[in-house]
């Protein structure tokens, strides 16, 4: 129940009236410690950044072969597509793809009416 009661000091402060002020204290003079290190900052040597370097860059590496060798696997290939990156593609006579082109027009127009 004791700790409810605010302490008269807080009661007589308001948002409006002025900050009391502060305490003087005497300082103590800072001195400034000697170091004894020989340029030794404590931080990683060369070789170890270079380590780190290059860790980096083969992880970079590998999330990229990674991807690349997914999105080959996991790609939509066509039929005349087996073929490597860059060769032209074998074409088919035009004498051979008119009838498929007609069938699958005729199929897609019957589809349509169906479904009117």
């Amino acid at each position: 129940m004791l700790c409810v009661i605010a302490p008269a000091a807080a009661l007589a402060q308001t948002p409006f009236s002025p900050l009391p002020q502060a305490q003087t204290q005497t300082q103590a003079p800072v001195t400034t410690p000697t170091s004894n290190n020989n340029g030794d900052s404590g931080g990683l040597s060369s070789w170890q950044e270079i380590l780190i370097f290059l860790g980096g860059i083969a992880l970079i590496v590998g999330i990229g072969y990674a991807i690349v060798t997914d999105a080959r696997k996991n790609a939509p290939v066509k039929d005349g597509e087996l073929g490597h990156i860059g060769e032209p593609t074998k074409k088919l006579p035009k004498a051979r793809t008119k009838p498929v082109r007609r069938a699958k027009s005729r199929a897609a127009r019957a589809s349509r009416k169906k479904n009117r």
